[in-house]
């Protein structure tokens, strides 16, 4: 199953270590199931990643 999860974390900051928190949600406030997701990283310079996290609950 494929599942959109949406989070944004829509800041300007300067250069160095951050970290956003995720309450493990949807969009919609639901909560979601354990598994694989993906999650991907994008700058306002573009620099983009994307990486792979696991729920477990």
């Amino acid at each position: 199953m494929i599942w959109t999860v949406y989070y944004q974390v829509d800041q300007v900051q300067a250069a160095g270590r951050y970290e956003a928190i995720w309450n493990g949600t949807n969009i919609t406030g639901a909560g979601v199931f354990s598994g694989i997701y993906l999650y991907r990283i994008t700058s306002g310079s573009g620099y983009t990643e994307t990486k792979r996290m696991t729920l477990l609950k």
